[in-house]
């Protein structure tokens, strides 16, 4: 686990960041109205993600709290400030560059929408946009100011404790007034897909805190996906650590993993006592419900899309059609439950490639942190098991109130990272 330099790079975390904090504030570059930008966004994330919680089928409260407005004025502000700074979108690396383009074609597939009515299109431009949106807002806002990050990070953690206990009132809600029995559900990817965040905090013992409330969470949530997608995040992030520090065997390590398994058999323990061996009759029924039916809807979208013209080939079907064109019992409700699939359909063969295009800049990235040794590698390799594993099962492009967390992650390190501070623990 590297207690250790863990430690010491949390004392060069703070000394560095109060130095520059100090240093901006003496400057005092007409930030303020930028400050006013960035809270802004963040007070907006949670109340985007408290309606979010509230409009999952727990309370049917869509139409009440109507989340596309709050999504509408969120992407406004995100705009508004990269028009102010504009001059810190020039010369940009490769990877921001080709969010850029997914950014452009997103929109383009989501034209042919109106044919389906205005307002369907319009929240669909709305949902595509606020992914890569955010990814540049936080590109933009901690290349411009780097001592943002420790301030991001925090803000990040406070998000997930503002989740948990909206997580397991809607939990309880469901499982006593709608199903009455325990459910698996979706709401927990909110607290799941902050773990990078929760790895990239320097000090030990809220990174552990975290970490366990997350896989608590994930236990409770009787989700598989989200449970496989978490072990193989941590593990490849423990892993990760090793290659970084290049000591592929110590005894922190072995006693990080060994503590690691304790927390998890008791957590474990606990849910199943709870829910009276329901978690594990899930895991144990993957075979048998052929992985809830994706089998059956991987076989309907490759059917739909092997019947699609030359023109839906190029340019797509649309956002989240799907849903529209599938034959299946209960298809309004349903997607390609697999990325892949889902934004060939949707995006066309342009918007696949740019797709693969993320992955492959991705993993450069990790392994060019991990050669140099910078603590951005593990966590920002977590963040990859993450997004493999759910896009691969479940779905992230599709649901902008999921993936956002991924791309602000990737939006922060990417800034920092051109900074070159000197945060990498040697």
């Amino acid at each position: 686990m590297s207690i250790t330099n863990d430690l010491k790079f949390s004392r060069k975390y703070r000394s560095i960041i109060g130095k520059k904090m100090h240093r901006s504030s003496v400057r005092g570059n007409g930030l303020s109205l930028n400050s006013l930008f960035y809270y802004a966004t963040f007070f907006l994330q949670f109340v985007y993600v408290y309606i979010k919680f509230f409009s999952h089928g727990a309370f049917e409260s869509d139409d009440l709290f109507g989340y596309g407005r709050i999504l509408a004025l969120s992407d406004l502000i995100i705009l508004f400030f990269l028009a102010l700074n504009s001059r810190q979108l020039r010369r940009i690396p490769s990877f921001v560059f080709l969010i850029c383009l997914w950014l452009c074609w997103v929109v383009i597939t989501c034209i042919g929408l109106f044919s389906y009515g205005a307002d369907a299109a319009i929240l669909s431009i709305l949902e595509v946009i606020y992914c890569p949106l955010l990814f540049l807002f936080f590109f933009v806002a901690l290349r411009q100011k780097p001592e943002l990050h420790r301030t991001t990070n925090i803000l990040f953690l406070l998000l997930l404790a503002f989740c948990l206990p909206l997580f397991f009132l809607v939990a309880n809600y469901q499982n006593m007034f709608l199903h009455n029995s325990f459910s698996s559900l979706n709401d927990v990817y909110f607290l799941l897909l902050l773990l990078p965040w929760v790895l990239l905090y320097p000090q030990i013992l809220w990174k552990y805190v975290g970490i366990a409330v997350i896989m608590f969470a994930v236990l409770w949530s009787m989700k598989r996906t989200a449970l496989f997608a978490l072990v193989f995040a941590l593990l490849t992030y423990f892993l990760s650590e090793r290659i970084r520090e290049r000591k592929v065997f110590d005894w922190r390590w072995m006693a990080g993993i060994c503590l690691f398994a304790v927390i998890s058999l008791q957590l474990y323990s606990y849910v199943e006592v709870k829910t009276d061996g329901f978690f594990l009759s899930r895991m144990s029924s993957i075979l048998d419900d052929r992985g809830s039916g994706r089998l059956d809807i991987y076989s309907e979208v490759i059917r739909l899309q092997s019947e699609s013209d030359i023109y839906s080939w190029v340019l797509g079907h649309g956002h989240d059609t799907v849903r529209k064109f599938n034959t299946m019992e209960e298809s309004e409700y349903m997607s390609a439950h697999n990325d892949w699939l889902e934004v060939l359909f949707d995006y066309g063969l342009p918007g696949f490639v740019l797709y693969c295009a993320i992955y492959f800049f991705l993993l450069y990235e990790i392994i060019h942190l991990l050669k140099r040794r910078s603590y951005l590698g593990p966590p920002m390799a977590a963040s990859y098991a993450l997004f493999i594993v759910i896009s691969f099962s479940s779905h992230l492009v599709l649901y902008a109130s999921y993936f956002a967390y991924l791309m602000a992650f990737w939006g922060s390190l990417w800034a920092f990272h051109e900074r070159e501070i000197p945060f990498s623990v040697g």
